[in-house]
């Protein structure tokens, strides 16, 4: 039985891991008083909690086209799954670079942010990873096109 839902198993069981991984990030900092109620915390947690909602997203998509009778093609789903789980973890952890160190209270840390980083490579890196994440959806939607168009398995 799971091997014909496969797909949608392994978003719902990514969506698990981002949704577990928000609940640790918070409960971490809600220990730190000092940072508990500021953006920094809330835009980790509410992140993660996001990916999750995406990928149930498409593990629901993934589910309803195997229910009508036409599955979307393993292969094409695959390559979508490993590109946007991929990239969505790289932008996450190029923006935790972003964010300012426990220690600061406010942003004033971005005015440092050119003599820390090389913006050029930075971008060039954050617009590869996009693309790479707007690539994927292209073939989530070449899949799904292919679904509809293809006659019914059962």
């Amino acid at each position: 039985m799971l091997k014909k839902h496969l797909i949608s198993f392994c978003y719902f069981l990514t969506a698990l891991t981002f949704v577990t991984m928000g609940f640790f990030q918070a409960a971490d900092e809600a220990l730190d008083i000092s940072i508990g109620d500021t953006y920094f915390v809330i835009s980790k947690t509410h992140l993660l909690f996001v990916l999750a909602a995406v990928f149930l997203i498409f593990g629901g998509i993934s589910l309803l086209f195997y229910r009508i009778g036409k599955p979307l093609l393993n292969g094409l789903s695959i390559t979508h799954l490993l590109m946007t789980l991929i990239g969505l973890i790289c932008l996450y952890h190029l923006g935790l670079q972003i964010q300012p160190v426990r220690e600061f209270y406010d942003y004033s840390v971005a005015d440092d942010f050119d003599k820390r980083f090389d913006t050029d490579r930075w971008f060039i890196l954050v617009s590869f990873v996009s693309v790479c994440i707007v690539i994927a959806q292209l073939v989530l939607l070449i899949n799904v096109t292919i679904a509809v168009f293809r006659k019914s398995k059962f």
